[in-house]
């Protein structure tokens, strides 16, 4: 089974729910941190590394030198300034293909560029796999598939937990896409609520089915009362509610999961992961 945890804006809570999550939970399991651009459940989960490699999720004009005549055609057809005269800037290099269509001696190609790296990291209790963008690049969805296609080829029939970027780009429709279910972590904010309703839109798209989990409960009764005016309204399952509480800040700048806490949102995070135990048979 893979459940995808998701939300609509950032700092909601969304990996601190996907940590505790995974830590509550005892059947074999591999959480996948999808965030390519700042992952971060390696922080908090250390481990053995048990591979670390180049991905090749984008390509980069090359010249050969023997073909090139330098006639400048090519610095004159880019637009992002990533080749003269057959000299080539990678990092500036977006992989379109112009200059390939428009050198008169056919002298540039397009190769695999690595654009991030895998790490698949093995613990005693289950295996955090995620992936890093380098500085500046880009196609991190790309990056994303190519992130989730190595866990279903090494997952066997481990439960998946994929902990979404924010938003609704591409890293996040390459997170959700082929999912059993979705968690959506919502805050209580306007803005929370208006970016959430616009994630839900994409997991119908996708025909994912989806389930809802409100954080830092407590911060505003008025949209909270909205937000569960919504669900009920709509039929989406609310499997539990958070209250805001300091302390979590507290436990992660420590690195403790917030959910093995015996303080009031350690208690509600317990009790909303048995929920989810519950939902979806999970152990």
């Amino acid at each position: 089974m893979k459940i995808v945890v998701a939300s609509g804006k950032g700092g909601v809570g969304k990996s601190t729910f996907t940590a505790s999550l995974v830590s509550l939970l005892s059947q074999p399991r591999v959480v996948v941190d999808a965030d390519v651009d700042c992952p971060d459940l390696n922080i908090l989960f250390k481990g053995k590394e048990k591979l670390r490699r180049k991905i090749y999720a984008s390509e980069v004009a090359s010249v050969n030198s023997e073909k090139c005549v330098k006639c400048g055609v090519c610095n004159r057809t880019c637009e992002h300034g990533a080749i003269s005269y057959g000299n080539v800037v990678p990092d500036r290099c977006e992989g379109c293909g112009a200059c390939v269509i428009t050198c008169p001696t056919k002298a540039i190609s397009l190769v695999p560029y690595s654009n991030g790296e895998l790490v698949h990291v093995k613990r005693q209790d289950f295996d955090l796999v995620y992936a890093e963008l380098y500085p500046g690049n880009a196609n991190s969805g790309k990056l994303v598939h190519d992130l989730r296609e190595y866990v279903d080829m090494t997952a066997g029939d481990k439960l998946q937990i994929i902990d979404a970027p924010a938003g609704i780009g591409c890293p996040v429709i390459a997170s959700i896409t082929s999912t059993d279910a979705m968690i959506l972590v919502i805050e209580p904010t306007k803005s929370s609520f208006h970016d959430s309703l616009r994630m839900m839109n994409v997991a119908d798209h996708f025909r994912v089915p989806y389930y809802v989990v409100i954080n830092k409960s407590g911060i505003s009764a008025h949209v909270e009362h909205e937000i569960e005016k919504f669900l009920e309204l709509k039929g989406i399952p609310l499997l539990g509610k958070i209250p805001f509480d300091r302390s979590v800040a507290e436990d992660l700048s420590n690195l403790r999961v917030p959910g093995l806490s015996e303080l009031e949102a350690g208690k509600a995070l317990q009790k909303t992961v048995y929920g989810v135990k519950e939902m979806f048979e999970l152990r």
